[in-house]
């Protein structure tokens, strides 16, 4: 039958469990001093069972949704490896810095066949001097390619000497 209750429900064992269905299978576990557990393989859903979070094995956690997931913060802090399988769109200021202090953005093809095709694109949307460069910023042997939109200027540089430019 159905429990219908006017108030508070309190379970007062650290170890409490609320159990789902005919047979249980789906529990939820107070952890002491920690919060709760919703058992092995189960997911918490929302709306309908395509949006959802679920862990699928340790260390996995899988939040799902048929359409967008949306994160909202002034800050959202990723730490790990970030794999993006689908179109990446930004907007604002993206710095990228690695562990040792070097600013770089890498593209590549991951195959042969695609490195034809393979471009980086650079827009800079207010005026003043836009640089690529390619290998490392300030050593002995990389080059730049720097676009000045205010004297429409293309200049190229080798070992960071200007060896060309175009107006």
């Amino acid at each position: 039958g159905d429990a219908i209750l006017g108030n508070d429900v309190k379970l007062l064992s650290d170890a409490s469990i609320l159990s789902f269905g005919a047979d249980g299978d789906v529990t939820l576990t107070h952890v002491h001093n920690d919060g709760l557990l919703l058992n092995s393989g189960m997911k918490l859903q929302f709306r309908d069972s395509a949006i959802n979070i679920r862990s699928d094995a340790d260390g996995d956690l899988d939040i799902n949704a048929d359409d967008e997931i949306e994160l909202n913060s002034t800050l959202i802090d990723v730490n790990g490896n970030l794999d993006v399988s689908g179109t990446y769109a930004g907007a604002g200021l993206m710095t990228l810095t690695t562990a040792s202090g070097e600013n770089k953005l890498t593209v590549r093809a991951d195959a042969a066949s695609q490195q034809a095709s393979l471009s980086l694109q650079v827009q800079a949307d207010t005026p003043g001097q836009t640089v690529i460069y390619f290998g490392k910023v300030g050593a002995t042997t990389n080059g730049q390619v720097g676009y000045n939109p205010t004297n429409d200027k293309m200049t190229f540089f080798t070992n960071n000497s200007e060896k060309m430019s175009l107006t």
